[in-house]
């Protein structure tokens, strides 16, 4: 990725391959690969029609609910609560430099005992509740007069972790007419899925998913398609309708290619390719991440 420049901060969908490819790279054993990294930049430009890739810009991040690995268990998952895995941070246009905080940190009564500015300084509560803080209206306010731009990417780690499904069953012999609606699939797959988690969670437990092996591949999918009947018989919506009779077709398939020889219960293994993604997008930029040890190794 030649003119990318990547510093440590001192204070199986779209590009699937080249996820695929940093999640290898994260395997305990040693493999070689070769990836074109200049025609997955340009699948991904072309797919999303993004605009100013090229430009030289200076990303700034930092990360939040990084929990390394997710998995599944006897109990559920290894983490109790499936918060969303958040990359982002400020980035700046060509020539701009970082601003003095200390007007910023004035106006937000910053104690000087307090090392960096964070969310808690500045509102708490939901979403809704954090709208009407002034806090953070002087913050954004400060941000835009600086023109300084937000960067984020947020990962539900739930939503993540199940919608191979999709991906894997509209990737075969017989249902790649269903592409096209990929997104509305996996959405729906997500909401159904999310009326009774648990049980959901323990159906691809005992399926060994995503380790779906031949032998194994109609009782996975006929138990999915019983999961959806008993949770919502009713749903009569398009997506919700277009689900039930992909999932319904699906048993006659002999296998599901992209869900074989994985790591039984491994959900995510590890979130490398949110790293990689953007410094393969914008090769120009500088990027300036936070010290972590497991993504540099990668």
């Amino acid at each position: 990725m030649e003119g990318a420049r990547v510093r440590p901060a001192r204070s199986r969908h779209l590009a699937q391959d080249f996820i695929a490819a940093a999640r290898a790279a994260a395997n305990q054993e040693i493999r070689v690969m070769e990836i074109d990294v200049n025609a997955m930049r340009e699948i991904m430009i072309g797919a999303f029609q993004l605009r100013r890739v090229d430009v030289r810009f200076t990303f700034y991040y930092d990360e939040t609910n990084n929990i390394r690995r997710f998995y599944l268990t006897d109990d559920g998952t290894n983490v109790a609560e499936h918060r969303n895995f958040v990359l982002g941070g400020i980035a700046l246009e060509e020539g701009r430099a970082l601003p003095d905080i200390a007007a910023l940190r004035a106006e937000l009564r910053m104690q000087a005992s307090a090392p960096e500015i964070k969310f808690a300084h500045i509102a708490r509560g939901d979403f809704e509740q954090v709208l009407p803080s002034k806090k953070l209206r002087t913050v954004l306010s400060w941000l835009a007069g600086h023109g300084i731009m937000i960067h984020y990417c947020s990962v539900n780690i739930i939503y993540w972790a199940i919608v191979d499904i999709i991906d894997a069953i509209v990737a075969e012999d017989g249902f790649r007419s269903y592409q096209p609606y990929q997104q509305p699939l996996k959405n729906e797959l997500y909401r159904l899925a999310n009326l009774d988690k648990p049980a959901f969670l323990a159906l691809l437990k005992r399926h060994r998913y995503p380790d779906i092996q031949p032998d194994r591949t109609a009782d996975f999918i006929v138990d999915i398609d019983a999961f959806l009947d008993t949770r919502s018989p009713d749903d009569d919506n398009l997506p919700a309708l277009m689900l039930k009779t992909l999932i319904q077709k699906s048993p006659s398939l002999p296998e599901l290619t992209c869900l074989a020889d994985n790591e039984e219960d491994v959900l995510i293994d590890g979130f490398h390719a949110f790293y990689t993604r953007p410094i393969m997008l914008f090769k120009n930029a500088t990027h300036v991440f936070d010290r972590e040890i497991q993504i540099e190794k990668v």
